[in-house]
């Protein structure tokens, strides 16, 4: 600890301002292959940890009570609902199979995971913040099960996926604006939950978007404008919420919509 005169205070100020930029001057090392399969592998014990995985219907393959060293990808391949692809986990699809629990940080891990499938299982807790570090995620399905709380904002993060799939659960508060931010997203799935507030202006900027179902929640507010930006919109199914105002004029100029449902 520093302390004295003013003069050795300043010292000390100094020296902890040199420490600070040699340590941000040192360079971060990238994780090994192995190292990041190591990732994998410690996600996927936790969630079948956390998930009740020795009452899913079907846990063949896995054997997490078995710590592979080194380890190497034929380890993981015969998970079932696993898939490995050049060294990492790549998918994991797990519908219908009796899961049970809260979803763990540890999915943070699952940095090359481009689809995560828990549909249909009895899930319950919040959709964890980590989900916004699955980067490489296109699909995520995690509609009919019992999952409670906000949608994070750091789902925003996921610029490369395409469906999102959270209907028929019990999640609240608002829409989050950063769902704005999912450039690649065709499909937007909100139906059955408890959200409120108003639909965010920002889903306009999704011009991919071909569908978009946030029936029977407790939406309010007008439906925004910008909705009418939306040319490849071909599905808007919005009834069972509390919408004010009228409907956007551009939805008179969208050529793919197909069904329109507002009450």
């Amino acid at each position: 600890m520093c302390s004295g005169s003013i003069s050795a205070e300043n010292l000390c100020l100094v020296f902890v301002l040199v420490l600070q930029v040699i340590l941000l001057s040192v360079p971060v090392r990238a994780q090994t292959a192995e190292e990041l399969l190591y990732g994998d592998w410690e996600a996927l014990v936790e969630l079948y940890s956390s998930l009740d995985g020795e009452n899913w219907s079907d846990n063949s393959g896995w054997t997490p009570e078995v710590v592979p060293f080194p380890i190497e990808e034929s380890y993981l391949t015969g998970w079932f609902g696993v898939t490995v692809n050049n060294g990492r986990v790549t998918q994991i699809s797990l519908d219908g199979n009796n899961l049970s629990g809260s979803l763990p940080e540890e999915i943070a891990k699952f940095t090359a995971v481009t689809v995560f499938k828990l549909s249909n299982n009895n899930l319950t807790g919040s959709i964890p913040a980590e989900i916004g570090m699955m980067s490489e995620l296109r699909e995520l399905s995690l509609y009919t099960n019992a999952l409670t709380g906000a949608i994070p904002s750091e789902i925003g993060g996921l610029d490369s996926l395409n469906g999102l799939r959270i209907s028929r659960n019990q999640l609240s508060g608002e829409i989050p604006p950063e769902v704005g931010n999912l450039s690649s997203l065709t499909e937007l799935r909100l139906n059955h939950n408890d959200l409120s507030g108003s639909i965010p202006f920002e889903i306009g900027n999704l011009t991919g978007l071909t569908a978009i179902s946030p029936h029977q929640n407790r939406l309010e507010g007008s439906i925004p404008e910008s909705l009418g930006n939306l040319t490849s919109l071909t599905e808007f199914i919005a009834f069972r919420n509390n919408f004010s105002g009228v409907i956007p004029s551009g939805f008179g100029n969208l050529p793919a919509l197909a069904s329109l449902r507002l009450s």
